[in-house]
């Protein structure tokens, strides 16, 4: 029932209803101008359907994609109405004053007929797009509802896992950061001590033979061995100092005390490095960049 109860079908029907009143009028007026009764008959009935026709024809044409049609048949449409209403006009004009009889005249065909069946056919065209728009809406909600569900079934362990592997590696590098600080504090030598003055009280000397001091002329060192020993000496204490920067795990206060120097030879030994053309970085642990 309800496919016979659309707009199209009721402007159908409003256009055959005014079409018939155009007929009627139109065969009114050439009967009584003298026209013979079947010509006036003839004539008035085809320009009556002629009119219904082209106005069912706008309801029904696609106006958006279909612009030449549609535009021809509203010029010829437009033309025939104004051919009836001319006709109705003189008709109401024997019966009526004023501006009556073109109102009425011109009215049934141009507005009845023409101006109903284009408002319709710009009606059916809104009514289409407001159904696409209602099927646009509906599939969205559909897509939406269906994230929703695999949202809610989606297993987010694996997101857990990813982040907690990135918060491990930025905890360690934090920690590792903050225990090279703590190590650069704590790891300072000790203060040493002040030194405390004794009176010296001097004692008889104690007169040595030769074979009872050990001492001999052969044996006693130059200055040229003392300086020898103390350039090996600090070799020495060099090579075991590139060693632990090398092993890269030490600060530089810990270095200090693992050679038993003081952290000013470490800073000159890591300078003398760095002339030597290596590339030393001291940021909490000394080690080779």
């Amino acid at each position: 029932m309800n496919k016979f109860l659309n707009i199209e079908h009721a402007t159908h029907t409003l256009t055959i209803l005014f079409g018939v009143t155009s007929l009627a009028n139109v065969n009114a007026f050439l009967r009584d101008a003298g026209h013979d009764p079947l010509a006036a008959g003839a004539l008035s009935l085809a320009l009556g359907a002629a009119l219904i026709v082209i106005s069912i024809a706008l309801t029904k044409i696609d106006w958006q994609t279909e612009r030449p049609t549609f535009y021809m048949l509203a010029i010829v449409g437009s033309l025939l109405a104004l051919i009836s209403g001319a006709l109705q006009s003189a008709e109401y004009a024997t019966h009526l004053h004023g501006l009556w009889p073109y109102l009425l005249g011109y009215g049934v065909p141009v507005v009845g007929e023409i101006g109903l069946s284009l408002a319709t056919a710009l009606f059916t065209k809104a009514q289409s797009r407001s159904e696409l728009r209602a099927v646009h809406h509906k599939m969205s909600s559909t897509v939406t509802a269906a994230l929703d569900n695999a949202l809610a079934d989606f297993d987010t362990s694996q997101i857990r896992k990813r982040i907690d592997r990135s918060l491990n590696s930025i905890a360690g590098r934090a920690v590792e950061g903050v225990t090279g600080e703590l190590l650069a504090f704590y790891g300072a030598p000790p203060p040493k001590a002040e030194p405390v003055e004794a009176e010296l009280v001097e004692a008889p000397p104690v007169p040595l033979e030769p074979a009872e001091s050990g001492l001999t002329s052969h044996n006693v060192p130059t200055p040229d061995d003392l300086a020898a020993a103390r350039s090996a000496k600090k070799s020495a204490r060099k090579g075991q100092v590139w060693q632990l920067i090398q092993a890269g795990h030490l600060s530089l206060n810990q270095l200090a005390d693992q050679v038993n120097v003081t952290e000013k030879t470490i800073d000159r030994y890591i300078s003398e490095f760095r002339q030597a053309g290596h590339n030393i970085t001291v940021n909490g642990v000394v080690k080779l960049a």
